[in-house]
């Protein structure tokens, strides 16, 4: 009697499991999200781990785990492993038509993408005599854009430029298209002169117009780090400077463009090119592709870049072009300098570690800002 009753309840628990291992993944969610989808390095953004069960069926034990590329930083480091990736398991116990939001904070210690992989739900059988695994499908993503820098000593360089070509827009006003009115000027011609408001004013009052050529900045961005001592603070610093430098720009309406040295993702461009524009996409689009990794892209040598670039210039789409490269000699010098056309100028920023020595001379035509790391 005895064995028969031990051969029932081991049948009974057979089904059990075997229903078990059939039902327990039926309708079971996890949901990995990041709140806000974007941060900025140094920035912490909100992890939520959201476990739904909307079935009858309690769930004991469940595991969920999931990598992540390096470069977050979990503040509450239990269950996290760190090795080539960043490997998180967290151990939830569901009962019927249940759900659990757990929410951790992390640190953006580095720009990037982050997306999730090796998503997996792992339970066990009610006696942990079976292991159950099902792998999930994550598709958010984390972008982590370059940290905002100084560039306090930039700003005013490249406004002393811009400010010596708004002083020559007045010989590209299109006589079309009105703008305002405004007091005369020695070098407004007389024929620009409105006589009913300067009736009304009893001051000579001008008619003013929209220019043909509008404000343009072009920054080339040089990524490469061609030495066997690595200098991967500098690369990072000229990352910041051109991110930082665009988004000031958008901010003040100016049309920026930006260069850098390496091949997109996708596309058959030697180098990533996107051409002097304003707007929100704008500004999106050039801190996206700044994410990117650049220790494995295929890099084209940054003066051919700049060369062709500035050749493809028209009369009516001059810039102002800001070269960002810590990579500083005479031959990059002279390179940039002849890639300026009809009086042009340009400036060159140039990020150092503190102390280092400069082995340039001072040229009229391409400005010169060090920018030292502190």
């Amino acid at each position: 009697m005895t064995g028969l009753l031990l051969f029932i309840a081991f049948v009974l628990v057979m089904a059990v499991e075997k229903g078990y291992e059939r039902l327990w993944y039926r309708g079971l969610l996890l949901d990995l999200r990041f709140t806000p989808s974007f941060a900025y390095a140094g920035e912490t953004v909100q992890l939520q781990e959201i476990v739904d069960n909307p079935k009858a069926l309690p769930v004991p034990v469940l595991e969920a785990g999931f990598r992540t590329q390096k470069g977050l930083a979990f503040l509450q480091e239990d269950n996290t492993q760190t090795s080539d990736f960043i490997y998180r398991r967290d151990v939830f116990s569901l009962l019927g038509r249940e759900r659990i939001i757990r929410t951790h904070t992390a640190e953006c210690q580095k720009r990037g993408k982050y997306t999730f992989s090796q998503i997996t739900l792992v339970s066990f059988a009610f006696f942990r005599s079976r292991k159950y695994v099902r792998e999930h499908a994550g598709t958010q993503e984390l972008y982590v854009y370059a940290r905002r820098t100084d560039i306090s000593g930039i700003l005013p360089v490249l406004d002393r430029v811009l400010g010596e070509k708004e002083a020559v827009r007045r010989f590209y006003e299109d006589p079309f298209a009105f703008s305002g009115i405004r007091e005369y000027t020695v070098y407004d011609p007389m024929k620009q002169i409105n006589w009913k408001a300067t009736a009304k004013t009893g001051s000579l009052m001008v008619n003013t117009y929209a220019s043909v050529q509008s404000e343009q900045v072009m920054i080339f961005l040089d990524v490469s780090d061609p030495f066997i001592i690595r200098q991967e603070e500098l690369v990072e610093e000229s990352i910041s400077l051109a991110a930082t430098v665009f988004s000031v720009l958008s901010k003040r309406r100016i049309l920026a463009g930006l260069c850098v040295n390496a091949k997109p993702e996708e596309g058959e461009d030697t180098f990533f090119r996107l051409s002097p524009a304003r707007g929100e996409n704008q500004l999106r689009t050039a801190e996206r592709f700044l994410t990117s990794d650049f220790t494995g892209s295929r890099l084209v040598p940054f003066s051919e870049m700049v060369h062709v670039t500035m050749t493809d210039q028209t009369a009516g789409g001059r810039i102002v072009p800001l070269f960002i490269s810590k990579n500083a000699d005479r031959a990059l010098q002279d390179a940039l300098i002849s890639s300026l056309k009809g009086g042009e100028k340009g400036i060159w920023v140039i990020p150092v570690r503190k102390g280092s020595e400069m082995p340039l001379e001072r040229r009229e035509r391409l400005r010169l800002v060090i920018r030292e790391l502190p």
